[in-house]
């Protein structure tokens, strides 16, 4: 693995592709053994060590069991930055998904970040930057909602090109979107690639081309720096008691178009199997509820108003908590502006 600082993703072969997950926990990996060991369920499918740190880096090994064929193993390395792991491993995409399936299995000890359209505008903006006098070309795989006279469909675009960005804010206000996926190929000032990667809204990248110097700290250091800005304004959304008075700190989600009944009937069904749900009033344009998460136990109160949802804390939340609520919402209703 530790081969991936030198290994260059330039020539046209046959080979897995470098991958990373960025992972929001506060553990230390040293302690990632014992939590899967305290899961009955996860114990008897996975077998975790994580071994000592070398090159900055920890060494993670998973073997997922088989009751009818061989086990499957894979090798990647540990990241730790503030808040957060970036997971890098060179395993083909199938086995990658383990890693996907444990840690998704390990909440709300680790969750991931949502990244919406409005934060990979704000990556790509930055990769402008880095790349000066180079040009960068850009491409997002998406879904949109359009409105016929009798119901509301979903259907998936591609948008690419010089112009990319403009028609993914152009999409934005239009109607709902979703944003699967964004690829984007970084050119020199000879018109040559030096870059290409594709990042999904999970916070899964993989490397197509390039090397791991560059995509480490020209673009993952930028979705590390992303993912931990919006993790830091997570931690001020609380509810607190000054002077015997609370007070509360919420957190919105902000829209372009109004939500129908079918969005809110749409909503309470999906978040029934993740939390506790008491809804108060559920009509056109107003939606109110209290949701208690059934497996970290943070609470909140949801109102949603003609185009704006506020998400406010009750006695106790986490960003783990939040991270899940805020995407959860958005995979369900679309993609807006987070404001806190």
């Amino acid at each position: 693995m530790y081969d991936l600082f030198s290994q260059e993703y330039t020539k046209r072969e046959r080979k897995p592709l470098l991958k990373s997950l960025i992972v929001l926990t506060q553990q230390d990996p040293y302690r990632l053994s014992e939590t899967v060991e305290r899961n009955k369920l996860l114990s008897k499918r996975y077998v975790v060590t994580v071994q000592e740190k070398e090159h900055d880096f920890y060494r993670l090994h998973v073997e997922r069991k088989n009751p009818v064929g061989p086990a499957v193993s894979v090798e990647a390395l540990i990241d730790v930055k503030p808040n957060l792991w970036v997971i890098f491993t060179t395993v083909s995409l199938y086995d990658a998904k383990i890693l996907v399936s444990l840690f998704a299995r390990l909440y709300p000890d680790f969750n991931f970040a949502y990244l919406n359209h409005a934060q990979m505008l704000h990556l790509v903006e930055e990769i402008k930057k880095w790349c000066g006098s180079g040009r960068v070309v850009t491409s997002f795989a998406i879904k949109a909602e359009t409105e016929t006279d009798r119901a509301l469909s979903i259907n998936r675009k591609t948008l690419k090109g010089l112009s990319a960005e403009d028609e993914l804010v152009a999409e934005a206000k239009r109607g709902r979107i979703w944003v699967e996926k964004l690829r984007f190929q970084v050119k020199n000032k000879l018109n040559m690639l030096v870059l290409d990667t594709v990042l999904t809204n999970r916070g899964i990248a993989r490397l197509v081309y390039g090397n791991f110097v560059d995509f480490y700290d020209r673009f993952m250091t930028f979705v590390i720096q992303i993912s931990a800005e919006l993790d830091g304004k997570f931690s001020a959304v609380r509810r607190t008691i000054v002077e015997g008075e609370a007070q509360t700190k919420p957190c919105s989600i902000i829209y372009t178009s109004s939500f129908k009944v079918t969005h809110l009937k749409s909503l309470a069904s999906k978040l029934n199997s993740d939390y506790m749900l008491s809804i108060f009033h559920m009509g056109n344009p107003f939606f109110s509820a209290d949701l208690t998460d059934c497996y970290d136990g943070s609470s909140f109160t949801l109102t949603i108003f003609q185009n704006i949802i506020t998400i406010s804390p009750m006695i106790r939340t986490t960003n783990t908590a939040l991270w899940k609520l805020v995407g959860k919402l958005q995979s369900i209703l679309g993609e807006g502006d987070i404001v806190i």
